[in-house]
């Protein structure tokens, strides 16, 4: 069974035994005319005084709203990888600042780099 089924299954059971307050929200992919769209359903049980449950929701297309967010998640995967990589450089400059730094010392020339850390 889809999990998407599953969940719409547990809120059809919450309602039909008369719990209050059943809500659900799924997000899930289809495909028309061949094209993968994003949709965003919402629905709510209420409890009618003739024992019936009238559901109400919506359904949203948010595919340019997932696009964004995969587009966003690819920047910050940039980002990421550029990060690591000037802290890596930085982290070997201060390991060859220090090695110069003691390799004149031991010539007696003093230190020629500060290092800031």
């Amino acid at each position: 069974m889809e999990p998407t089924q599953r969940i719409l299954d547990r809120l059809f059971e919450r309602a039909a035994r008369g719990e209050t307050d059943v809500s659900g929200e799924i997000v899930y992919r289809v495909v028309l005319d061949g094209n993968i769209r994003w949709t965003l359903s919402f629905a709510c049980a209420k409890h009618l005084p003739d024992g019936t449950i009238l559901w109400n929701g919506f359904y949203q297309d948010i595919t340019e709203r997932k696009l964004a967010e995969q587009v966003s998640k690819l920047h910050i995967e940039d980002l990421e990888r550029f990060s690591r990589l000037t802290i890596d450089r930085e982290e070997r400059m201060i390991e060859l600042k220090e090695e110069v730094n003691t390799l004149r010392e031991q010539m007696n020339k003093g230190g020629k780099y500060k290092i800031v850390v």
